[in-house]
C-alpha cells in the first residue's frame, strides 16, 4: 500500500518537474532568461491576469504567473460565462438588448432566452475548447511544444480581463443608445484582435513564433471565435 502510494506521488513530482522544465526550454529558445523571471507578489492571480493582456511577453517568462495560468485558467472560463448566465437573467430581450439578429435554427426569442440563459457556461467551455484545439492545431503543424491543456488555459486567461473591461461600455452603449450592431461589432471585434494578441503573444514567447506565424495565430483564434458565435451566440 505504501509502496504504491510512494510510487504514484513520485510520478506526479516527475510530471511536474518535466513540465518546469519543458517550459524553461522554450523560454530559453525563445531568447529568454529564465533566471530573471520575478514572482508574483501580493494579489498572485489578479497581477497574473493583468500581465498576460497588457505584457503577455513578461507573462510567459514570469514562472509563477505562467505556472497559475496553466493550472487555474479554466476558472476564469466559468466565471465569465456565469456573469453571462446571471446578465441574461435581467437582459430585454424585447427591448433595449434585444438580438440584432434572429436567434438561430428557426427559435422564437422566447425559447432563445431561455437556452442562453442556463446553457451560458457549458456554451463558453465549449466555445473556449474549440479555440484552443484550433490554435494547438496549428501549433501542432508548426511543430511547437505546447500541449492543448496549456494552450487551453492560456486562451483562458487572455480572454477574461479583455472582457471584464468590455462590460461598462457594453451596458453604456444598451443604456443610451440600445444593442446596435455596428458598434457593437467593431468594439467587440477590437477586444478579440486584443485577446487573441495577446494569447498568441505568449505561446510565441514560450515556443518561438515568427511574426507571420504570429498573424497566423490571432487570425485562427478571431476566425474560430466569429464562426461560432456568429452561428448560434445572440
Amino acid at each position: 500500500m505504501n509502496s504504491g502510494r510512494g510510487g504514484a506521488i513520485e510520478s506526479e513530482l516527475g510530471r511536474r518537474t518535466s513540465l518546469r522544465k519543458i517550459h524553461t526550454e522554450c523560454v530559453q529558445a525563445a531568447g529568454a532568461n529564465p533566471s530573471r523571471t520575478t514572482r508574483i507578489r501580493g494579489k498572485p492571480i489578479l497581477e497574473a491576469i493583468c500581465q498576460s493582456v497588457f505584457s503577455p511577453r513578461r507573462f510567459a517568462q514570469n514562472t509563477a504567473a505562467y505556472g497559475l495560468a496553466t493550472r487555474y485558467g479554466w476558472i476564469l472560463i466559468a466565471a465569465r460565462w456565469l456573469y453571462y448566465s446571471v446578465a441574461f437573467q435581467f437582459r430585454d430581450y424585447q427591448g433595449s438588448w434585444k438580438p440584432f439578429v434572429a436567434p438561430p435554427f428557426g427559435l422564437s426569442t422566447e425559447t432563445y432566452a431561455r437556452l442562453q440563459r442556463w446553457l451560458a457556461v457549458p456554451f463558453g467551455f465549449v466555445m473556449m475548447l474549440a479555440l484552443a484545439a484550433c490554435l494547438a492545431m496549428y501549433l501542432r503543424l508548426l511543430r511547437k511544444r505546447p500541449g492543448f491543456a496549456a494552450v487551453f488555459n492560456i486562451v483562458a486567461v487572455t480572454f477574461f480581463l479583455p472582457f471584464v473591461l468590455l462590460q461598462p461600455c457594453d451596458r453604456l452603449m444598451i443604456a443610451l443608445a440600445g444593442w446596435r450592431m455596428l458598434p457593437t461589432i467593431v468594439l467587440h471585434t477590437a477586444v478579440l484582435v486584443w485577446e487573441s494578441w495577446a494569447a498568441t503573444e505568449i505561446v510565441s514567447a514560450v515556443c518561438g513564433l515568427s511574426r507571420v506565424q504570429r498573424l497566423g495565430g490571432i487570425a485562427i483564434l478571431c476566425a474560430s471565435w466569429i464562426a461560432v458565435a456568429a452561428s448560434v451566440w445572440r
